[in-house]
């Protein structure tokens, strides 16, 4: 069942894709949930103790 769910889904996004005019043209399409759309790749600023360094 969830196999034929997966396909039914993939089918029918690459049928809205078409139909918009969106298969070919990927820099279209964002990436967005019910918090926001984040439009810079820009870390927010961290405050923390003089000295202190952490990277990831």
């Amino acid at each position: 069942m969830a196999r034929l769910r997966m396909s039914m889904y993939f089918a029918a996004l690459k049928e809205a894709l078409e139909k918009h005019g969106l298969l070919d043209a990927k820099e279209k399409i964002w990436n967005m949930d019910e918090t926001g759309l984040c439009l810079t790749a820009k870390p927010p600023k961290v405050m923390s103790r003089k000295g202190n360094v952490h990277k990831s």
